[in-house]
C-alpha cells in the first residue's frame, strides 16, 4: 500500500538504524521498501545488497547522484502502491507512523502529509517533547 523511497548517499549506520525502525514500527501490510543509491562506498553498498536479500521486499535502483530529487523521482517512478513516503535515510520512524499518514490521506481534501518531529518547530513540532 505505501511506496517507501529512501535516496541513499553513505553513512551505513543510520541506513540501518531507518531500516530497522521501518521492519519494527511499520504496521501496513504490503509496503515496500525503494532504495536510491546515489553512488555509495563499499560499507553502504554492502548494507544496501544485503537489505535487498534479506526479506525486507527491498527494491535498489543504482544511481548518478545528480540531485536528490532526481533520486526521489526515480525512486517514485519504480514504485508500485498508491501511496509514497519519501524518507531521508537517517528517520528513525516510530509505532504507527504510516497508519497516521495513511489516516491524513484519507481524507479526500489531502493531497500531501508530512511528519511529526520532537525537533521542528512550528505545526510540525511535538509538543510533548518541548522542555
Amino acid at each position: 500500500m505505501i511506496d517507501i523511497v529512501i535516496p541513499v548517499l553513505n553513512n551505513p549506520q543510520w541506513l540501518s538504524m531507518c531500516l530497522t525502525a521501518i521492519r519494527a514500527h511499520t504496521k501496513t501490510t504490503g509496503y515496500q521498501i525503494i532504495i536510491v543509491d546515489n553512488g555509495c562506498g563499499a560499507d553502504t553498498k554492502r548494507l544496501i545488497d544485503l537489505v535487498a536479500v534479506k526479506g525486507m521486499n527491498a527494491k535498489v535502483i543504482h544511481h548518478d547522484n545528480t540531485s536528490f530529487s532526481s533520486s526521489c523521482n526515480l525512486g517514485i517512478a519504480a514504485g508500485t502502491n498508491p501511496y509514497v513516503c519519501l524518507m531521508n535515510s537517517d528517520v528513525i520512524v516510530m509505532d504507527n507512523w504510516d497508519t497516521y499518514m495513511l489516516a491524513d490521506m484519507a481524507d479526500p481534501t489531502c493531497g500531501l502529509t508530512g511528519a511529526r518531529t520532537n525537533a521542528g518547530a512550528g505545526w510540525m513540532g511535538d509538543p510533548s517533547s518541548w522542555g
